[in-house]
């Protein structure tokens, strides 16, 4: 069957869309941000396996419960949004709910399919019914204000876990988790990284601004020299200014305030790795 695929911009291309798109599978909703959005049109879209809203003003999906086969759902910055809606949704594999400002989650925990979940910047999260999904590969739950990950014992088949920006002290609920490859926990409270040590899946530990006790906790495989979260072996300096200058560039021109940030919070990161860098390129570990 083809895929069908629209790029909405406006409400009233959301109206017309039920009317001529009846079997859409992919759908996208930008930068609709004069007025809210009424997503009422597309519970019709019985059909519509991808979701995604990005930079939009809409506060209600309760009417989408009829998107019984969607797989994919995106959303971003929509505050005090209620997501109830998604319990009728049990085919989710990849789900973001990001700056909703969500607290209770309760209704993720019979999404028995979910692979990938991104529930990022929601302070004071609860995030004790993601136990349940133990189909999870990819977790992302940064700036969340999480103190405990106890809840994360059970995520057997995590492969990528991202951490950062949080109050997490202890991570021995991730020594069970033979199958995680990353882990990103940069700028939380961790002093003791040896829970995670013994595994030999991981490609690359993510520990900027951590404080490490000791040089051989840098070292997680032989094969890979990592310092710092950086791989020494594959810093590109002058890659890296060139997409510096880009990104400057692009700001300047951008008319968009939350993209113009994003490039700016990018330069700032970007600048941090070659100074990081800088200073530790003539360290050399055994």
């Amino acid at each position: 069957m083809p895929q069908a695929f629209v790029q909405l911009s406006t409400h009233t291309e959301i109206l017309l869309i039920q009317k001529i798109f009846c079997n859409l599978q992919e759908l996208i909703i930008m930068n609709c941000v004069r007025t809210e959005v009424s997503v009422v049109p597309l519970k019709s879209l019985n059909q519509l396996k991808k979701l995604i809203v990005n930079n939009c003003i809409i506060s209600d999906i309760s009417n989408l419960s009829t998107l019984i086969n969607i797989e994919e759902f995106r959303i971003k910055f929509n505050c005090n949004l209620n997501i109830s809606v998604m319990q009728f949704w049990t085919n989710l594999k990849k789900l973001t709910i990001s700056c909703i400002d969500a607290k209770n989650i309760s209704v993720l925990r019979n999404l028995i399919y979910l692979e990938e979940l991104n529930c990022s910047n929601n302070d004071n999260i609860d995030i004790t019914p993601l136990q349940y999904l133990e189909n999870l590969k990819i977790l992302i739950v940064e700036t969340c204000q999480l103190i405990s990950i106890t809840q994360f014992r059970t995520l057997i088949n995590l492969q990528q876990l991202y951490l950062a920006f949080n109050r997490v002290c202890d991570i021995s609920p991730l020594e069970l988790l033979t199958k995680l490859q990353y882990l990103k926990v940069y700028d939380n409270c961790i002093t003791d990284f040896s829970p995670v040590q013994q595994h030999s899946n991981y490609q690359l530990y993510d520990i900027r601004n951590q404080k490490i006790p000791t040089a051989k906790e840098l070292i997680i495989s032989k094969k890979i020299q990592i310092v710092d979260g950086i791989n020494l072996q594959h810093i590109n300096i002058n890659r890296i200014v060139k997409q510096i200058n880009l990104n400057f560039s692009l700001a300047v021109k951008e008319t968009n305030l939350l993209i113009k940030q994003q490039y700016y919070n990018l330069i700032a990161f970007t600048s941090k790795i070659i100074q990081l860098f800088q200073s530790l390129n003539s360290i050399h570990y055994e």
